[in-house]
């Protein structure tokens, strides 16, 4: 990515829901991410590094789509390996913690970019509710 001199990129993609206060169509501003990949861990010589988004890209975001009336929601996700997990305590383990959405690789692609320099952001539509089943 520094070959074509990025400086910032904004992903923008789906998100299952965990909360039930969550609904479908609900547009999310990625704060951070969880994940239960070890990658991070290996990465960062045996640490938990937490993935976060480029505050002052999500506050300009945020901003803007106030001013333009988009309602949105902002909080943190989860980045699993499995997206339908057999383990049946982890949506609600999310939801307790007031983690927003699971997917498979935004937490990877929060923490590339903050390795190199580059400024980021999610954007995430509520594609399914993990809770519902809708």
């Amino acid at each position: 990515m520094n070959y074509f001199n990025i400086k910032r990129i904004i992903r923008i993609g789906i998100l299952g829901a965990t909360p039930h206060s969550i609904k479908i169509r609900d547009v999310i501003l990625m704060v951070a991410a969880g994940t239960d990949s070890m990658i991070n861990q290996k990465i960062a010589n045996g640490y938990n590094i937490a993935t976060s988004a480029t505050f002052s890209l999500l506050h300009r975001t945020y901003e803007t789509v106030k001013i333009m009336d988009i309602p949105v929601k902002v909080g943190n996700v989860f980045r699993s390996d499995l997206y339908y997990d057999p383990d049946e305590s982890l949506i609600s383990t999310l939801e307790t913690s007031g983690v927003l959405g699971i997917d498979i690789e935004v937490a990877g692609f929060i923490w590339y970019c903050s390795t190199i320099n580059i400024e980021s952001l999610a954007i995430l539509t509520i594609s399914e509710h993990c809770l519902t089943g809708e």
